[in-house]
């Protein structure tokens, strides 16, 4: 299972990379392009999500709140 994103493949990160040399951008702009990039990772591992059973996911983390 993969549980890493791809970073370029990232609408915030191509609309505000430093290779576009802004400084600034409109707020509702940046958060349009944030709210992207959550729906599609979400959409990404949501089925992956559902396919995991309870028990395990939270012997997890059980697990690493010893730790």
């Amino acid at each position: 299972m993969v549980e890493q994103v791809r970073l370029p493949d990232l609408e915030v990160i191509r609309r505000y990379s430093i290779a576009v040399r802004r400084e600034h951008a409109p707020v509702e702009e940046v958060l349009e392009a944030l709210r992207a990039d959550v729906a599609a990772i979400e959409a990404e591992i949501g089925g992956r999500r559902a396919a995991r059973p309870a028990s395990r996911t939270a012997a997890r983390s059980k697990g690493r709140s010893r730790r």
